[in-house]
């Protein structure tokens, strides 16, 4: 057997005795960083098994001989077991979901975007998550019973009432702010992203917040992409002149061609900020959208191009929240189980939340439980090429697969 060294002294001994002797002698608490003995990648003492396990699989000795999942140490592998992870004796059958770390390993094959994919827990997070997001996948995928899956998300990824207010806080200050500012005439703020749909994840969400002004032109008008570049200036500098009257500590910490972007502190001790994306829009759909008036809308749309269509996105952002945070509860909690499997195992940043959780919507049924629909989803994902799905809810007819609910002209898969 190899000889392994410890990746703070020589000591010296099997990878397991290695582990063990870093964990006694080099760390004061679980959640102090430690660099593996493999690699030299500083991580948490408690999280060290699991990326050795996620990293450097071929390094480990014990495999359940149910699902062959890699194992460090024989008591990481009887707890999966005794956890119902997998069936020694039985085949899986039906749509019953043993095993949620089969699940991930499967999807490292994931083919939407070749040679995108990375299975380990500590790879770069996306939109909303964060490092205690990906410990807290550790604890789900290690711990937890396909059958308490919609019980664990509830009670260890969705946010509490306290982080909700927090976020409701900082966009109420921004609203405020610039209803009351005379560089801009404000016709309504509304809340997007992951926080305005409601499948917002635990201590980090991304907060998109639309800006509808009237000194933009009409979004069709061949100069549109020019006043809006001026607007996000004048925005841009505005926020910088008067970020201390707004919030307890904001800073812009980038700009995009639709927005510009913030990280907002607030005076809440030991409260991670809050990053969002200011987004401004041309009121394409006024104070009550009718179905005439979305019908004239796609209209418009479709006499685009491609480049100019993209300014809707954020025009239309007030019915592709309402459509996703009007779904059940069980499938906001698949959504967040996606979000942090898409942190994990994807690393192609193309692939983006919107697309994610309509696919979610589009699998669920009420006869599912979490764990198959999310089996159900990632087998969908590794299949990319038959996903086929369109809405009819804001118009009756689809141009392109997936269009989405609320952009038929935007292929969304």
């Amino acid at each position: 057997m190899a000889g392994y060294t410890c990746g703070s002294c020589s000591f010296s001994g099997t990878l397991l005795q290695v582990v063990e002797h870093n964990r006694n002698m080099h760390v004061s608490d679980k959640y102090q960083k430690t660099p593996c003995c493999l690699c030299s990648k500083r991580v948490q003492s408690r999280r060290l098994r699991f990326h050795i396990r996620r990293r450097h699989a071929s390094h480990c000795t014990v495999h359940c001989s149910g699902c062959s999942e890699p194992f460090v140490a024989n008591f990481d592998m009887n707890m999966h077991v005794r956890n119902g992870h997998c069936k020694l004796s039985n085949r899986r059958s039906g749509n019953e979901v043993h095993s949620f770390q089969h699940l991930f390993q499967t999807t490292a094959t994931y083919k939407a975007h070749a040679s995108t994919t990375d299975t380990s827990s500590d790879s770069e997070s996306d939109d909303d998550t964060d490092s205690d997001s990906s410990s807290d996948i550790e604890d789900f995928l290690d711990r937890c019973k396909p059958a308490d899956a919609y019980r664990y998300i509830s009670d260890h990824l969705q946010p509490d009432e306290s982080y909700r207010d927090e976020c409701s806080s900082v966009v109420e200050h921004l609203a405020n702010f610039f209803k009351r500012s005379s560089g801009f005439t404000v016709n309504k703020f509304i809340k997007g992203g992951s926080l305005g749909k409601g499948t917002a994840i635990k201590s980090k969400s991304d907060v998109d917040l639309v800006m509808f002004i009237s000194e933009l032109p009409s979004i069709d008008s061949y100069d549109y992409s020019r006043q809006l570049r001026k607007q996000l200036d004048e925005l841009e500098s505005t926020l910088q002149r008067s970020k201390w009257s707004i919030a307890y500590d904001l800073n812009v910490v980038g700009r995009t061609g639709h927005a510009v972007k913030l990280r907002v502190q607030t005076k809440k001790a030991h409260q991670e900020p809050h990053d969002v994306d200011l987004l401004l829009a041309s009121d394409l759909l006024g104070p009550s959208p009718t179905s005439r008036k979305k019908a004239e809308v796609y209209d418009m749309m479709g006499s685009m191009d491609a480049r100019a269509r993209e300014y809707c996105s954020a025009a239309l952002v007030e019915l592709q929240r309402d459509f996703v945070r009007k779904q059940s509860a069980e499938v906001k909690a698949i959504i967040r189980l996606l979000k942090i499997w898409k942190a994990l195992c994807v690393t192609e940043t193309s692939l983006t939340s919107y697309p994610l959780e309509l696919l979610c919507i589009h699998t669920w049924r009420s006869h599912m439980t979490v764990a198959s629909a999310f089996e159900a989803v990632l087998r969908k994902l590794s299949d990319y090429s038959s996903i086929n799905a369109c809405w009819t809810e804001n118009y009756s007819y689809s141009r392109a697969p997936d269009p989405g609910p609320c952009q038929p002209l935007q292929q969304r898969c």
